[in-house]
Order: structure tokens, then C-alpha cells, then sequence
């Protein structure tokens, strides 16, 4: 926005600017909005996540502070780059050390809650 405000060309100036007439002369799509199918699974998606969000608040009210300790030094232990982040790796080397037979992939994922591809500490403890 180098150009003074009165040099510049309106919202809809641009909107007819040759670059957009062929874009849809050439069936590219402009249009800005998510077909309808698109916004039922996003809202179907956000609905799960509350309810894990509530289930998670549910089980957090239910843990000692004891617990929450153990939880911690855990995390902690977990963390092997001291970065307060778990990547799936670093969740993964937990699991197999442990002596669970779920499946890795599942239980990682499950743990990952804003899909970031990260669990944090903070954010664990937040969603409790």
C-alpha cells in the first residue's frame, strides 16, 4: 500500500479487473465461500471436539493434585528435548517403553487435541 488512499483502486475496481473476468472466463472458480457439504462436516468436527474438550474438563476435576504431579513429572520425562511440546515421536518412544499393546498411532493422535501434530503440557492441562 505504497499509493495515497485517492490513487488507489476500489474493492470493486479490482473485482473487475481483467485478472478476475479471465480467471472466470477460464472456469476458474472465485468463488470465497465452502460448498455446503464442506460446512456440515466442519461443524460436525467442531461438535466432537467440544465434547472431548467437555470429557476432558470432566476427567481434569476428577484427578488429585497428586495426580497431576505424577502427570507432570511424566510429561516431563516424556519431553526429551525440554521444549514443554511432546512430538509423536517423543509420545511413541513413551508408549513402546510402557507396556501397552494399543495401537500407537491412535492413542498419540487422540492425545494430539488441536491436531498440531505436538502435545503440550499446558495445553493438556488446560483441556482438564
Amino acid at each position: 500500500m505504497l499509493l495515497p488512499a485517492e490513487k488507489r483502486i476500489t474493492a470493486t475496481q479490482v473485482l473487475q479487473h481483467k485478472w478476475f473476468t479471465y480467471a472466470e472466463g477460464k472456469g476458474v472458480s472465485t468463488v470465497t465461500s465452502l460448498p455446503p457439504v464442506m460446512t456440515n462436516h466442519l461443524m460436525r468436527f467442531r461438535t466432537c471436539q467440544r465434547l472431548k474438550q467437555a470429557v476432558l474438563t470432566y476427567l481434569a476435576a476428577q484427578s488429585s493434585e497428586s495426580d497431576i504431579k505424577a502427570l507432570k513429572i511424566y510429561f516431563n520425562d516424556l519431553d526429551k528435548n525440554g521444549d514443554g511440546i511432546l512430538s509423536k515421536d517423543e509420545v511413541m518412544s513413551g508408549i513402546k517403553k510402557s507396556t501397552m499393546g494399543a495401537d500407537l498411532t491412535d492413542i498419540v493422535e487422540s492425545l494430539d487435541t488441536n491436531s498440531s501434530g505436538f502435545v503440550d503440557y499446558n495445553g493438556t492441562r488446560e483441556d482438564y
